[in-house]
């Protein structure tokens, strides 16, 4: 029986390939794309007839060699891949648990994605014996540790390394049957392929894109539907799809930042709770009751900082729906109302925030020598990262109208403030 192969070739194209038996006809399906054609439009001199005089001038000429090397570095970073190599490049037992701890002590506490206690529980099973582990959780490790690389000084071998491991994940899921992908390990393995990509700067800017893919994927399974609404969950169940769910939202605004797009989404078009601003061992198999659900804590939890932040998130949606929409006339009054309103959740984040790192004798828990508390310093940093930026896309619109209108100072100062 024929079955398909996906490869990676060396020159960066993304090749399907039938196998069939000795006996049968073998057919290639082949597709490679040229990104300098596809962005200028235009023909390098050689490659054809370019019909455009701006293609024999020295910029030209020189950006197709600026992008020539480009190429030719990306070539020399990513040997060619199989589909029957996934999670086959492997690191010493050390050294991953160095990376996955740097993930989960850093990004995990922000964007909530995995149940800790559970993939710590298959993380010890996999080295008990590695041939038996599934390739979904291969897939999972092997991004942790693509993360718990961005944060440390890593040598080039191993950034070689979380780059082949980033393509193995975007590789997996685009084998057949896609349907098989279509589960929460998906969902949780494409929120940290698209946070890897735009964090290791391997195609960052085309994130969004794979954001639309992850935010329609959700809503296939049901995450944009409380689970309230569709059956009954124990609290386990029903607070991964709500973390899921708050995570995917982050993310898809954040590359819609980063791209200066649409996030395509409204507050209508979903009716999913906030997470429960609950520890993981806390999530058990009682059956999910929202009029007694916790929402929040007076203690530090694992959640805090998703469910602080979460809190802005219909703010900072209508802030980036108003200022990225081409159709929107300018509005200044508006401009200051949403300001107004960023303060005031920035504020309140902040507060809260530090009530909960403050301990009865009035220290912070940020100072402890362990650094171990579920709220760190890189948490409460990557969150302002997040929450602040948006005065930044609020206010560079009228940056340059401010040196001539003293109305506009306001904006002025405060992009230079942010």
């Amino acid at each position: 029986m024929a079955a398909t192969e996906i490869i990676i070739s060396e020159s960066g194209g993304v090749e399907s390939r039938t196998v069939r038996p000795a006996n049968e006809p073998r057919m290639d399906v082949r597709s490679k794309s040229d990104s300098f054609t596809a962005a200028t439009g235009a023909t390098p001199k050689g490659r054809g007839s370019p019909g455009q005089e701006n293609t024999q001038s020295e910029l030209f000429q020189v950006l197709y060699q600026c992008k020539k090397i480009c190429q030719d570095i990306k070539t020399s970073r990513l040997p060619p891949l199989a589909s029957r190599d996934l999670g086959k490049k492997t690191v010493s037992r050390e050294l991953s648990d160095e990376l996955v701890n740097a993930y989960l002590r850093t990004f995990e506490g922000v964007y909530r994605v995995l149940h800790v206690p559970t993939f710590r529980q298959e993380y010890a099973t996999y080295w008990e014996n590695p041939s038996e582990a599934s390739e979904a959780f291969l897939i999972l490790l092997q991004l942790c540790m693509v993360l718990g690389t961005s944060i440390r000084e890593s040598p080039a071998s191993l950034k070689s390394i979380a780059i082949r491991w980033i393509y193995e994940a975007q590789m997996w899921l685009m084998l057949p049957p896609e349907k098989s992908r279509m589960t929460l390990t998906g969902i949780q393995i494409m929120c940290l392929l698209t946070l890897a990509k735009m964090t290791c700067g391997v195609s960052a800017d085309l994130t969004w894109v794979m954001a639309g893919s992850l935010v329609r994927t959700a809503m296939y399974i049901g995450l944009h539907r409380d689970p309230s609404h569709i059956s009954e969950m124990t609290v386990y169940k029903a607070e991964m799809r709500r973390r899921l769910w708050a995570t995917i939202m982050e993310l898809n605004l954040q590359y819609a930042f980063e791209a200066g797009g649409m996030p395509l989404i409204s507050c209508d078009d979903y009716d999913t709770l906030p997470p429960a601003e609950l520890d993981d061992d806390k999530l058990d198999d009682s059956i999910d009751d929202v009029g007694n659900r916790i929402a929040s804590s007076a203690v530090a939890t694992q959640s805090s900082v998703l469910v602080q932040v979460y809190k802005s998130f219909p703010v900072r949606l209508k802030l980036l729906q108003y200022t990225n929409d081409f159709r929107v006339n300018f509005n200044y009054d508006e401009t200051l109302r949403l300001n107004s309103e960023l303060t005031k959740a920035c504020r309140s984040f902040t507060q809260t925030i530090g009530d909960l790192v403050r301990r009865p004798d009035g220290t912070s828990t940020l100072f402890d020598p362990e650094g171990d508390g579920p709220i760190t310093s890189f948490h409460i940093s990557l969150a302002e990262v997040i929450l602040y930026r948006c005065f930044h896309a609020l206010h560079f619109p009228v940056l340059f109208t401010s040196f001539d209108d003293p109305k506009f100072y306001f904006s002025r100062k405060m992009c230079l403030d942010v």
